[in-house]
């Protein structure tokens, strides 16, 4: 959900609208182009790199490369925040990472989830942490998904002392996302003063639902 202006999109500008030597890697400024593809942009990927050096160092991130499929290790190494590449390759970054560095219990997933709120909210988009409401704080990011998927539609519902998201038509189904998903959202409303936040997420594609369902609580 979020854009970073870096040295590396001012590279990237020269470059814009070709591809690299992957095919399915192509540069953007904003839109994702129409290859019929579920893409996300390189900003995710970033994320991830920073969150498993923040953590575990550079040797944390060497290693999760090495583990990682040879074609998914081209298009994440040297990745520019403006890269569209395919969304499928997402989950199997998240899984390889929870496999090397979290024993494969899935914790480090939400851990990652939240390290990317935190990030987005306090460098980025710092007008979100002066709204009162957290569950206009996520109707908001939902405006900022297209920028960063091609897929994937949310419709944001209020709730007393919560908020409900439902995501439609993301991509292909995949049950790390949404942990990863449900972190970002416990601390998105964290950040913006909720307290003993609480994200269930009761409905999922991956359980044969039309869309994931993530409710969320706090007290007032």
């Amino acid at each position: 959900m979020t854009y970073e202006k870096t040295d590396r999109d001012r590279v990237a500008a020269a470059v814009e609208g070709t591809a690299n030597s992957n095919d399915f890697q192509v540069r953007s400024p904003s839109r994702a182009p129409a290859t019929g593809q579920s893409l996300s942009k390189g900003t995710i990927v970033l994320h991830a790199e920073s969150f498993v050096v923040t953590r575990f160092g550079p040797p944390g991130w060497a290693a999760v490369l090495d583990r990682l499929l040879p074609g998914d290790r081209q298009t994440f190494e040297g990745i520019l925040p403006i890269t569209w590449y395919p969304q499928e390759a997402d989950a199997r970054l998240f899984r390889t990472i929870d496999e090397v560095l979290g024993n494969g219990e899935r914790k480090l997933l939400v851990d990652l989830g939240r390290f990317e709120a935190e990030h987005d909210l306090r460098r980025i988009h710092r007008l979100f942490l002066r709204l009162a409401n957290p569950a206009f704080v996520l109707e908001k990011a939902s405006e900022y998904w297209s920028r960063f998927h091609n897929t994937g539609r949310w419709t944001v519902e209020r709730t007393v002392n919560g908020a409900c998201g439902t995501l439609f038509e993301w991509g292909v189904p995949d049950e790390v996302n949404c942990i990863y998903l449900s972190g970002y959202i416990a601390r998105m409303f964290e950040l913006v003063g909720a307290r003993d936040v609480r994200v269930l997420h009761s409905r999922c594609r991956c359980r044969g639902e039309r869309g994931c369902i993530f409710e969320g609580t706090w007290n007032p």
